[in-house]
């Protein structure tokens, strides 16, 4: 790569030709190239080019990103699963996900006279394993969205893997239903996507939308720090409001200090509510504690703890701290 900013020239070769590196395309470009980025960026100082030109990069990147999601629906008409075999193929999923990249295997499948049993270290399962249906496995790969690696004796499949189209049609059933698994979840999620929380916590709802949204991109374990930080804003957020609410005259507490406010807001909404109201806010404040340490990992990775994050961590994050909001805006109403 050219030690130049996007804009400078070189010259190569002996007829001199004048060329430039372009930090939109990242790669050598004719001085006459004339693409709408290079006039766009031609005329700001060279510095400015670089970065902004990289900027434009990334954002076109996620427009189309988005817009192969939105069409990845046509891409599925015809697949014809019942809610077993998706719920198979959101397990098999997840349980890819919560292994590291570099250390990523196989599926295991063992047959025996008690039944079928599915093996792999990402399940969260005891030892695992779990029990399954095999009629639904055979579904799948029919539809293409897992690959048989092996075959036993007899001819069955014994080992497998997730293909690419698996991961994108688990994708587009996450952002197809808009609901997570659990009945717990339907619910909480429900109440922060209902229009009252949005119009209270505009930019908290914001911020959580997006780190959610994360969790079911193809590509997560890219995107585990950025949740982190993503829910950390969104605590933040949360309690700027609450905060400026009970703020008293003449007091300040950073907006970064987000157990000293919460310490503050409960202070001073206790004397409201009766005792048992009081107790349960005093335990939410150690389960705050707790969930911060969770998404301190997850922004900074796991230096500290020296693991390598996976995306049950992510869902995690994501979950507790829409479980956190939800407790505390309600316990305080």
């Amino acid at each position: 790569m050219p030690d130049t900013n996007c804009g400078s020239c070189n010259f190569k070769g002996e007829i001199k030709q004048k060329r430039i590196y372009c930090y939109y395309w990242l790669e050598m470009k004719d001085i006459n190239f004339s693409c709408k980025k290079w006039q766009e960026f031609t005329e700001r100082n060279k510095d400015m080019r670089q970065r902004l030109a990289a900027e434009e990069k990334r954002r076109d990147e996620e427009i189309q990103t988005r817009g192969n999601i939105m069409a990845s629906g046509s891409l599925f008409d015809h697949v014809i699963l019942e809610k077993p075999q998706k719920e198979l193929l959101c397990t098999i999923v997840e349980a890819a996900r919560n292994v590291p990249l570099d250390k990523r295997h196989e599926f295991y499948v063992f047959r025996s006279s008690d039944g079928d049993q599915l093996s792999h270290s990402g399940l969260l399962e005891p030892e695992g394993e779990i029990e399954f249906y095999s009629p639904d496995l055979q579904t799948l790969i029919g539809e293409g969205l897992i690959q048989v690696t092996g075959f036993n004796q007899r001819g069955e499949a014994s080992r497998f893997d997730v293909l690419p189209r698996g991961f994108l049609y688990y994708k587009y059933l996450k952002e197809k239903s808009g609901e997570p698994i659990e009945q717990i979840e339907k619910h909480v999620r429900s109440y922060i996507d209902a229009h009252t929380f949005q119009k209270e916590f505009p930019k908290a709802y914001e911020k959580w939308v997006e780190a959610e949204s994360l969790l079911w991109e193809t590509e997560t374990s890219k995107q585990l720090t950025k949740i982190g930080h993503l829910c950390r804003e969104a605590i933040q957020e949360f309690l700027d409001t609450l905060y400026t609410q009970v703020n008293p005259p003449g007091e300040h507490i950073p907006k970064d200090k987000t157990k000293m406010r919460l310490s503050k807001i409960i202070e001073v909404k206790s004397k409201q509510l009766g005792e048992a109201e009081r107790k349960f806010l005093d335990g939410l404040y150690k389960y705050w504690e707790v969930v911060n340490e969770l998404i301190q990992k997850q922004e900074h990775d796991a230096q500290k703890e020296k693991i390598q994050l996976v995306w049950e961590d992510g869902r995690r994050v994501v979950f507790q701290t829409m479980m956190l909001m939800y407790e505390v805006s309600q316990s305080l109403k």
